[in-house]
């Protein structure tokens, strides 16, 4: 709870350093004979999306925040007015950290409190973002119903997901920086299966089950529907749609921008790791239900993208070769289907 109220905090004092940005990026625009100037009388736009907008966050979850200015800018634009603003916000509270990322498909500063351990990543929105957002929270919120009226779980699909992200950040799956997915990636693999699970109309199931069914059926609805060689997720269908660009390792569309693929930096070595997770969640399922949860997710104890002195990917009990596929180490099947893959 203090931790919300510090980043709710931090939240508010970017909305002040955002006043004071449009204020001077007018009078410098006006200063450079800029024809088409930006109008003053329309304050710009700060709004949360992300987990924190639709109710599935984690403590240790970054909050993003979004900034819709009112005009058409483009890349060049976006860096100039976060470099402007990182200066307003250093310049105004010292104890907060700026780092600027440029390498991501959207340019970001990330703003730390030190003190308070809480992180913004504060970037200047296009014109799907918002109503990305919006789109995503009205599923939420009927799954919700849908699911919550069978199984008689208040926010069923709202704690759904919170597990979901959960799980994938301590299993070290959820890091799109090094090549994984992120949570909004986690987040439409969620809704893809409650829109197919609830278009098959198993209601007479249902009634038997509670969240840890639910959480059951979303690893093997994977693991024995998906694959990711010939099927694309799109929240929009209740069924797979064929996959459109084969050099992916994954492609999950983007519900508000379909020709965008959310998962297209994934790698190939990182999905057989995201993959193993899924069907290890499945046997944890079928041996260890009392103990459900924290075997599930218990850490790996292994770093992200460790090598060891043979250029081997390692991590959980599997060692990949990075350049040897017919290594005798190498104990997982590529080419066979995820369901294969299960022991009795």
């Amino acid at each position: 709870e203090r931790l919300q109220l510090q980043k709710q905090k931090l939240y508010h004092y970017i909305e002040e350093c955002v006043e004071e940005l449009q204020s001077s990026y007018f009078e410098r625009s006006r200063r450079r004979g800029r024809r088409n100037l930006p109008n003053t009388s329309e304050a710009w736009k700060v709004f949360k999306f992300g987990s924190e907008s639709d109710g599935t966050t984690l403590p240790c979850s970054d909050v993003d925040v979004g900034i819709h200015v009112n005009f058409k800018n483009s890349r060049t634009d976006k860096e100039d007015l976060l470099y402007t603003l990182s200066g307003i916000i250093s310049e105004r509270d010292e104890s907060l950290l700026v780092k600027f990322i440029l390498n991501a498909r959207y340019p970001i500063i990330k703003v730390f409190d030190i003190h308070n351990r809480c992180t913004l990543n504060v970037s200047i929105a296009d014109r799907y973002c918002y109503k990305r957002d919006l789109l995503i929270r009205q599923w939420i919120e009927y799954f919700n119903k849908v699911y919550g009226g069978v199984l008689g779980i208040d926010e069923c699909c709202t704690k759904l997901m919170v597990f979901i992200k959960h799980w994938s950040k301590t299993r070290e799956i959820n890091n799109a920086y090094h090549g994984y997915l992120n949570s909004f990636g986690f987040t439409l693999f969620a809704l893809k299966f409650l829109r197919w699970f609830e278009a098959h109309k198993l209601y007479d199931e249902w009634r038997e089950w509670n969240l840890g069914s639910l959480m059951y059926q979303f690893f093997l609805f994977y693991v024995s529907k998906f694959d990711e060689t010939s099927h694309s997720i799109d929240i929009d269908s209740s069924k797979f749609d064929a996959k459109r660009n084969n050099k992916c390792v994954l492609e999950v569309r983007d519900p508000m921008h379909t020709e965008h693929n959310v998962t297209k930096n994934v790698g190939y070595h990182e999905f057989e790791h995201i993959k193993y997770e899924f069907v290890r969640a499945v046997q944890i399922f079928g041996r260890h239900f009392n103990a459900l949860f924290a075997k599930l997710c218990k850490s790996t104890q292994v770093s992200v993208a460790k090598y060891d002195v043979h250029g081997h990917l390692v991590y959980g009990t599997f060692v990949y070769s990075k350049h040897h596929e017919k290594d005798t180490r190498y104990k997982h099947d590529p080419n066979a289907h995820w369901i294969l893959k299960l022991k009795n």
